[in-house]
Order: structure tokens, then C-alpha cells, then sequence
């Protein structure tokens, strides 16, 4: 904007008046494409009031084969933080893993 108001007029200081004139104008605000990145809603984890109310379970693997398993099930409480690393196979099916759950975690 300013090499086209250049060619017009010119005056000492003209890049910072169109610059606060651009800034205070409402249509240009409006009109101004927005370049910023916009971020996802955050949404918090549920608060737990008691041991194993809520939980989270994660696979880690594959990893080397020891024992003839090769990944880890974790099953970690919101409450108390504990955690239970069940050891299992890559090939560990839903059912399977509800299983796992079942004899493992609540051996407590």
C-alpha cells in the first residue's frame, strides 16, 4: 500500500499513520485474514474419587521377544497412579486383552 500511496503523496512518517490508520479501521479488522494457528478444545481427563473408577490401558511393543512375549499392556489407575504392566503378545485381540484385565489387574 505504501509504493501505490508513494506515487500519490508522501510525507514524513506516512508508513506508520496508514499503518495505525489500517489497525484502527473495523472493515479492515474484519476483512483481515486470519493467519493464525488455531488449536483444538482442550478436554480434561475425568477426576477419579476412588481407586480404579477410571483407568487407561495402553500397548507398548513390539519389543524384542523375551519369555515369548514381545509387548507390554499397561493399565494405569487415575487415582492412586498405580500402574499394572501385563506382559502379552503382538497379537493380543480385544477379547483377549479384557482377559488379560480381568486375571491380572484386579489380582491386587
Amino acid at each position: 500500500m505504501k509504493l501505490t500511496m508513494q506515487k500519490e503523496v508522501d510525507w514524513p512518517g506516512m508508513e506508520e499513520d496508514i499503518e495505525k490508520y489500517v489497525k484502527g479501521c473495523q472493515s479492515c479488522q474484519k476483512n483481515k485474514p486470519d493467519r493464525q494457528k488455531h488449536h483444538a478444545l482442550l478436554n480434561p481427563l475425568p477426576v477419579a474419587l476412588h481407586p480404579w473408577e477410571w483407568i487407561s490401558v495402553d500397548l507398548i511393543g513390539p519389543l524384542p521377544e523375551s519369555g515369548g512375549y514381545n509387548t507390554i499392556m499397561v493399565v494405569v489407575d487415575y487415582f492412586t497412579k498405580m500402574k499394572v504392566f501385563i506382559p502379552t503378545t503382538i497379537e493380543l485381540t480385544s477379547l483377549g486383552a479384557a482377559e488379560l484385565f480381568q486375571t491380572h489387574a484386579f489380582k491386587l
